[in-house]
């Protein structure tokens, strides 16, 4: 990743993923979904779990696939945080968005 303040940006995303963290029961899904928000927001040209694996420096990417079509989250708590405002300003700026089977929030 290529950003003029790391450090920053950094934390600025870390404080964002926390506010969703709790949705994700398993530690290795968390941080899973963590590195693949991470890989979302890089300049892969293919947002894939193959590529955003090998930008994020993973050595396989089934984590991420697994993340994608059997890993265990909470929907309903995701949609909740989403509506009430999970977006809280970071500084963060998305360039893509997650593209799974899972319904959208309504």
């Amino acid at each position: 990743m290529e950003f003029e303040n790391q450090p920053a940006w950094s934390e600025s995303f870390d404080r964002f993923y926390g506010y969703f963290a709790e949705c994700f029961k398993r530690e290795g899904t968390r941080r899973c979904a963590a590195v693949y928000w991470r890989g979302l927001l890089t300049e892969v040209e293919r947002k894939n779990c193959w590529q955003l694996a090998e930008q994020m420096g993973e050595a396989d990417p089934q984590p991420m696939q697994r993340l994608l079509y059997e890993a265990q989250w909470d929907e309903a708590l995701m949609c909740q945080k989403l509506r009430e405002g999970g977006h809280q300003p970071t500084g963060l700026c998305a360039r893509g968005r997650p593209h799974g089977h899972r319904p959208p929030c309504g």
